[in-house]
């Protein structure tokens, strides 16, 4: 049967359209332009730039205070670029999406940036947004005083963690070995249940897990010491050794937000708060915990090694690998002079 001509117009009119839309959809995805997700500037010839932090974390405030005020869409070296913020809650997932250029910009604490990095991903850390002292959280009528009283005493942390080396290195200062203590390896949530259920005598956690407990009045906080959780900035190598510029103006962006934060601690702890989902008074808590002035300098460093080695130890590396850290997963070039 033949079709009347108007029909076939039509038809034809209509293979014409859809043609058109799926070559402009395959120049879309040729060209890197954002097709969909949370960009926040058009798209251009570059693909876009993909920023995510390592689940919610108050450590990394300066990357929520720059992202809440734009100050990464404001900068020249990405005008016109599109930027994507995503977060990530599997170091795996993190690992693969580094592999697969999938992932430009980490910020998250040391340990992930690091096994990542003695794992095969080409990344180096590039600037420090904060540290905190490690605590460990006891009971408010507990017996525990201090360190030494963790003798005997059954004592919960996350395997592999930055707050599990902290937790060694409490212990050895204050003369008690990990065989003296009933260590029980668990996840952060696990932690909170056996922790709030008498099931454990301690906790070594980070914020806001500690500061929720205090606020709730179920637990109170012993002093670490002289050990402290980092939280960093991760690039990946091929963004620094082809777009420098773009790197430099994301640490500056990042310093720029520290010094807001020491200015402004009241607003700054109102909009962290907002942005994690967190109740204002467990982040006001944590907030002076926090060194956002600190820097990445040799003695950041040095600490970066001694827990690399450490994940060494604890076999959560290959075959028990370790790196020289400030040649392999540190540049220290972009930070402002």
């Amino acid at each position: 049967m033949t079709l009347p001509r108007t029909i076939r117009a039509s038809y034809l009119a209509a293979g014409l359209l859809a043609s058109a839309i799926a070559a402009l959809a395959i120049w879309l995805f040729v060209t890197g332009l954002p097709t969909g997700g949370n960009s926040t500037q058009p798209g251009s010839s570059k693909k876009p730039i993909v920023i995510a932090t390592f689940s919610k974390a108050i450590g990394n405030s300066p990357y929520h205070i720059a992202k809440h005020f734009g100050w990464f869409a404001e900068l020249p070296e990405l005008k016109g670029r599109a930027i994507q913020f995503k977060e990530f809650n599997d170091r795996t997932a993190i690992s693969d999406a580094f592999s697969a250029g999938d992932l430009h910009v980490l910020f998250c604490a040391e340990v992930p940036s690091l096994l990542c990095r003695i794992q095969g991903n080409d990344i180096r850390i590039v600037d420090l947004s904060t540290k905190v002292e490690q605590s460990i959280l006891v009971p408010p009528e507990s017996t525990i005083k201090g360190p030494k009283d963790l003798r005997g005493r059954k004592v919960a942390v996350l395997q592999g963690t930055s707050s599990h080396y902290c937790l060694l290195k409490i212990l050895a200062a204050n003369g008690v070995a990990e065989r003296d203590l009933d260590l029980r390896y668990m996840a952060a949530n696990e932690g909170k249940v056996a922790f709030e259920g008498g099931q454990i005598d301690a906790w070594a956690v980070w914020a806001p897990f500690v500061e929720q407990q205090e606020v709730s009045g179920r637990g109170k906080a012993l002093s670490g010491g002289d050990a402290y959780i980092n939280s960093v900035m991760s690039v990946a190598y091929p963004v620094i050794s082809t777009e420098p510029a773009v790197v430099r103006a994301l640490v500056g962006t990042i310093e720029r937000a520290k010094g807001w934060i020491r200015e402004n601690s009241q607003e700054a702890t109102e909009i962290v708060a907002r942005d994690l989902g967190l109740d204002v008074e467990v982040v006001r808590l944590a907030w002076p915990k926090h060194d956002w002035a600190a820097t990445l300098n040799a003695a950041a460093i040095a600490d970066f090694q001694a827990k690399a080695d450490f994940l060494a130890k604890q076999d959560k590396t290959r075959q028990g690998k370790s790196i020289n850290v400030a040649s392999d997963a540190v540049q220290t070039s972009f930070l402002p002079q």
